[in-house]
């Protein structure tokens, strides 16, 4: 029995000892926040045999099976590692977020796990981590690009989502991205380097009153994303379009570009319903008119639910 069990022990040493050292392709790990550091067996683990560097693996989604093992309001850390880099990338991201957002692993999610790593493990704060990341897209990110679970303000989503190059983050910081993918790919990144990074950035601000030469286009939301009941009655407001920016003359109106779209926007944002709802989703853009020119594009996917109340994404 003793010696079945120390064969036991062994095959586990290696196996692990093994994942540990050349990795042919990407191994990912899924470790339960309040534990990591403390254990050395993931939640899941797992390689992808491919020939791309971890920072070039673009937007991932959790498989079935990892989604099984995720519980809603817990924290996860994700950890990436390949042959071509001495350092890792982490990412921490919430249960329910890590079932149904995809998630896109890099330098922002790396800094965001080195300001927050005091609270994960032993010293386990699940309040601290959400306001720590919360507070890290607010200071990175300038402008929100993607609308999920109908909420406009910035937050740790927009990191989630963020892809390299995006013009989402202020310039300060997208001009220092690549510098600490360098240092991220030595195994040299700090956390004094991602304290610098997010917090002694220069401070951005921005004043349509100092520029009032200048003609602004009004700046909306890039994505607009949700569900509605079937038996929605006409004339309903399924949403209002928040501006990010408002531009140096009114909106004037809305203009819906496709044809036969059972919704229409009034001057002041709201999207109604304005005639019967026929098929299963709808996918649309849109652009306010000002004096000045047209705003940017929305884009509209919104799905028909036979359902009593409203549901957005989750």
């Amino acid at each position: 029995m003793e010696f079945i069990r120390y064969r036991f022990l062994m095959v586990l040493f290696f196996v692990v000892l093994n994942l540990n050292a050349n990795i042919d392709g990407i191994r990912i790990q899924t470790i339960e926040a309040k534990k990591y550091g403390t254990v050395h067996i993931p939640l899941k683990d797992k390689r992808i045999k491919v020939s791309n560097s971890m920072f070039n693996l673009g937007y991932m989604k959790a498989s079935s099976a990892t989604k099984m093992l995720l519980k809603d309001d817990e924290y996860y850390v994700v950890v990436l590692e390949d042959k071509y880099s001495k350092g890792k990338l982490h990412m921490i991201i919430k249960g329910k977020d890590f079932k149904s957002i995809p998630h896109n692993i890099g330098v922002l999610t790396e800094i965001s796990f080195l300001l927050c790593e005091n609270f994960l493990g032993k010293n386990y704060n699940s309040q601290k981590i959400e306001e720590t990341l919360d507070e890290i897209a607010r200071k990175v990110i300038k402008t929100k690009g993607f609308v999920l679970d109908n909420k406009y303000e910035i937050n740790y989503s927009d990191i989630l989502l963020y892809t390299d190059g995006s013009t989402v983050v202020y310039k300060s910081h997208r001009e220092d991205i690549k510098r600490l993918e360098k240092k991220i790919k030595k195994g040299t990144l700090t956390k004094k380097d991602a304290f610098e990074f997010v917090y002694e950035q220069k401070k951005h601000s921005y004043s349509i009153a100092k520029n009032k030469k200048r003609k602004l286009k009004p700046l909306y939301r890039i994505v607009v994303f949700l569900h509605i009941p079937k038996n929605e009655k006409f004339g309903s407001e399924i949403i209002r379009l928040k501006q990010l920016r408002k531009g140096s003359s009114p909106v004037e109106n809305f203009e819906v570009l496709s044809e036969n779209i059972p919704f229409r926007i009034k001057k002041n944002g709201s999207v109604i319903i304005s005639s019967i709802l026929k098929e299963d989703s709808y996918s649309f853009e849109a652009v306010a008119h000002t004096k000045d020119g047209k705003s940017n594009k929305i884009n509209f996917t919104i799905v028909i639910d036979s359902v009593e109340e409203k549901q957005f994404l989750k």
